[in-house]
Formats: structure tokens, sequence, C-alpha cells
């Protein structure tokens, strides 16, 4: 059987015993031959983190997100043994910033002593335990780092991995949705396991050590003087606070200046993909314009932001040195009235104030964790979506090795999911018999292609059945089918590959032999052995 597709113009007859739509109709062409636009995922990063611009959305989040936690650690549980050692690095490295404030505010404090000898003897002793210190903090960050890094990367590799396969799963009709399009779909494959590797692999490490660090200050806190300790334990959530808004303030929260620029960004590259259309019809200054007009809205936004920010964190320092001076004032009022010494005064207040800043950095980190939520519910919202037309169902029935190759279309009506107010087809009889060939003649965006699509199946009709060999194709498992179906398309696509392995997709054992038929088959052999390279030439 061949089918064999010709263009007239829109006066001519549709050999199709159908009413089948022309190209100036309200159908226009068909989202199966519509060409995506080639961004890269850059190009997207910005829009994708306002795809979920309301509370609602924030809430589900927050609700789904330990579910979607246990099943990313489910999935990397492989690597359970460098996440224990990893977190064994963290909790020394927390623990080994308590020992580095502790010791410092203990050198501080043997400058006082009088007694030159015993200085010199206490300095001493303290420069060989930081050399101690730092030796081991050199060791257990290798090991922190090192092994959280192997944890993060296998996770995104098979977080990867996963949502590709089930990218490739899902049927045509999913791709033809504007948010599924090429380049965004490239976006979530890039970003979403980068974004849930850092909220998982790379942030656990972070709170693990500013944990130990807190566990550890608080008990030498208590230990040397607790009632320094619980004055500044108290102070704890304005030293905190003000340390976090210091950082938010110096980055004047434009995390939600993304989607203000997204509009721009997207002109921008829609113009540079289109390049040549924009010189051919002299649009630059047009298309600099429209962009520049489009980056008022986030500059206004950004003036604004910038002086709400100074203010803010003018107040955000005013408060943590006021906790700072609350702390040394309390501690001065302990030592005058002999409750304490300098020495253990200074050592608690150097080691709490360095375990609020770890627990500060922890606080910085929900951004990160409110990031790292969205992507793992877009993973595995892609994960576990159930493809309506499933390629490799094991329950259906196998092609048979041969088929007549007899085709028929009964009583079909179509039209795409995208479009579902626009029929392709009413009521379609088409029979193809086997070992003859075909042509369907119409304009562009006829149906042609359609017809194509619905015999390969990318697409089920609306009603109606499609049959090969007197059998409806849904009933066949859908890879065995396409196997015995051969597509040369309009507009062939390359991979970036060699020609050798581009004639080879679809057939994992082809001998070079095979390949070297095809291609000569095709009238392309000659062409491909004048080339340099020959067959191993890379194209794409």
């Amino acid at each position: 059987m061949h089918v064999i597709f010709t263009c007239r113009p829109s006066s001519a007859r549709n050999s199709v015993s159908s009413p089948i739509i022309a190209r100036n109709s309200s159908y226009g062409r068909s989202p199966y031959s519509r060409r995506l636009s080639d961004f890269s995922t850059s190009d997207f990063s910005l829009s994708l983190d306002a795809s979920y611009p309301n509370y609602k959305h924030e809430k589900l989040a927050f609700k789904d997100q330990a579910g979607s936690f246990w099943r990313l650690v489910k999935m990397n549980s492989p690597e359970w043994l460098y996440a224990l050692i990893g977190s064994i690095g963290s909790i020394v490295c927390g623990s080994l910033s308590a020992f580095f404030a502790y010791v410092l505010s203990a050198v501080l404090s043997v400058y006082y002593n009088p007694d030159h000898k015993h200085m010199i003897r206490e300095i001493d002793k303290y420069c060989y335990l930081l050399i101690g210190l730092s030796s081991t903090a050199l060791i257990f960050n290798t090991l922190q780092h090192f092994f959280w890094d192997i944890v993060g990367e296998n996770l995104t590799k098979r977080v990867r991995e996963k949502m590709l396969t089930a990218v490739l799963k899902n049927e045509m009709a999913w791709f033809d949705q504007e948010e599924n399009e090429s380049a965004r779909i490239s976006a979530r494959l890039a970003l979403d396991a980068n974004n849930v590797r850092s909220a998982i692999g790379d942030r656990i490490s972070v709170i693990v050590q500013n944990t130990a660090l807190m566990l550890v200050a608080c008990t030498a806190g208590f230990v040397l003087q607790w009632r320094l300790a619980l004055v500044l334990i108290a102070v704890f959530p304005v030293v905190v606070a003000a340390t976090v808004l210091q950082k938010m303030f110096m980055t004047g929260f434009s995390g939600d200046l993304e989607a203000a620029h997204a509009k721009a960004t997207q002109l921008a590259g829609e113009a540079i993909a289109n390049v040549r259309t924009v010189a051919a019809f002299n649009s630059e200054s047009k298309i600099v314009r429209l962009f520049a007009s489009n980056l008022e809205t986030p500059l206004q936004r950004c003036f604004w932001k910038g002086q709400i920010s100074g203010s803010g964190y003018g107040i955000a320092q005013f408060a943590l040195y006021a906790s700072y001076a609350l702390g040394l004032w309390y501690a001065s009022w302990l030592v005058k009235h002999g409750i304490s010494d300098f020495s253990k005064t200074i050592r608690v207040f150097m080691v709490l104030m360095v375990s609020a800043n770890g627990a500060a950095e922890t606080l910085t980190l929900a951004p990160d964790f409110i990031k790292g939520g969205r992507a793992m519910r877009s993973v595995f919202d892609l994960l576990d979506r159930r493809t309506e037309i499933e390629p490799d169902d094991q329950d259906a029935t196998p092609v048979p090795d041969r088929l007549r190759g007899e085709v028929e279309l009964k009583h079909v009506d179509f039209s795409y999911p995208t479009r579902p107010d626009m029929p392709v087809f009413r009521d379609l009889n088409l029979r193809i018999r086997a070992g003859k060939t075909l042509a369907l003649v119409g304009p562009s965006g006829c149906g042609k292609s359609s017809v194509i699509a619905l015999i390969q199946r990318f697409y089920d009709p609306t009603s109606g059945r499609v049959m090969i060999d007197g059998k409806d194709i849904r009933k066949y498992n859908l890879k065995s089918l396409r196997r015995h179906i051969s597509v040369v398309p309009q507009e062939p696509c390359l991979f970036a590959t060699t020609i050798y392995e581009n004639i080879a997709y679809g057939h994992d054992s082809a001998t070079e032999a095979e390949i070297i038929e095809a291609a000569t088959l095709a009238n392309a052999h000659k062409f491909i052995s004048s080339l340099p390279d020959g067959y191993k030439t890379f194209v794409g």
C-alpha cells in the first residue's frame, strides 16, 4: 500500500469522499503540521516560575511536597550510603563552626591575661588547636560536598531520564498544547531536575550542617553561662529575622520580576529565531521599540523596589546590631556583678551569634525549597500522567509479522483536541487496497496529513474506526504496528549525529549493508559517498 500526497489549487475537487475543510477556512492548518520555534531552554527559564501565580497553587505545593519528597528519597535510595557519609561530614562541619567560634573567643580572653608567659603558652596551644580544626574541616568539608554532589547528580540524572521517558510516551495531542511545546518541555527537562536537586541535595546538606551547629552552640552556651545563653536565645528571632531580611533586601526581592521580564524575553527570542524575516521586512527598529516598551513595567517596579530595599536594609541592620548591643550589655552586667567572668561571657556570645547566623542561613533557603516544591510537583505531574494512547500496551494484540496492508477508514469523524469545535473530517470513508497506490489530492491544510496521522495512530478519531486488514488499529500494540509503517515526511528531520546513524534510526540492529541499500533506494548513496566523511558526516 502506498499513499501519495499531491497539492492542487483550492478550486480542485478532493478525491476523498468527505467534506474536507479547505485551506482558507477557519480550520487552517493542523497542529500536526505546525513547526515549533527552536528556542533554547534558557529562553523559557523565566516564564516557568511564573506558571504558578496564585496562592492556592502555593498551598497545594506545600501540601503535596511531603509526599513528593519521600518519592524522591526513594528514587535516590541507591545512593543512601553516599548520603549517610555526606550527612556525617555535614554534622562534623557544623560542629566545627561552633568550635572555631569558641576557640577564637578563648584567644581573645587570653590576650587580657597580664602574665606574658602564660599568654604565650595559651596562644601556642590554641594555634595548634586551630591547625587541627582546620585540617579536620578540610577532610569533612570534602566528604560533605563530594558525597552530597554524587547524591544530587545521580538524582538529577534519574529524574531527567524518567521525565524524558514519560514525555515520549505521551500522545501527539499532548504536544499540541501550548504549554507542552518543544522549547518548554526542553526547559522543564533542564530546569526542574536542577531545582529538585538544589532543594533536595544541596540544601539538605546545609540544613544538617546548621542543625548540628545550633545544637552544639546551644549546649556549649548553657554549660558555660546559662543566664546569658537564655537572653541570647531570646533575641535569636530578631537576629535571624534581621539577617534574613538583609539578604532579601540586598537582592531587592528580584524573584517576582521574572514574570515581568518574560514578555520582553519571549519577544527577543522570537526575533532572534526569525531574524531572516525581521531583516527582510526592515523591522529591526520596530522590534527594538517593542522590546523597550515591554521593559518599561519592570523598570518602574525595579525603581520602587530599590527604594523599599534600601530602607528595609537599613532597618534590618539596626535590628541586628541592636540585638548584639543587648547581648553585650547583659554580658557586661553579669561580669560587673561577679556572676560570670569575661572569658565565659565572650565565648557564649561568640558561639551563639555564630549559630544565629547559621539559623538565618537555613531560613534563607526557604525560596529554594518553594522552587524545589514546584519542581517536584511539575516532575511528578509529568511522571504520573496517563497517556491517552499507550505506545507499548502489553495487553494489546501484537501485529503479525506479515500484513496484507489493506487500510480502511470507516465513518471517521475527527477534530484536533486543541480545536474540538473545528472538525477536520465528517463521516470520512476511505479504503486503500493492499498493494495499490492511492493519491490524496488537495490544497494545503485540507487534511491529507491528518489521514496519515490517524493511520499511524498519532491521534484517535472522535468517532468511527481506522482499520488495517479488517482489524481496528486501537486493538494492536502500537509499537508493533508502527514497525510496519514507513513514512517519508514533507519536511524531514535530521538528528544532530552522523548520516549513518540518522538512516539507522528506528532499526537498532541495522547492518552497514542495509544502511547503504536504504540510501541507494533513496537515490542518496552517490551524494553521501561524495562527501569528505561519507556516511560519518555530521548533520542536523
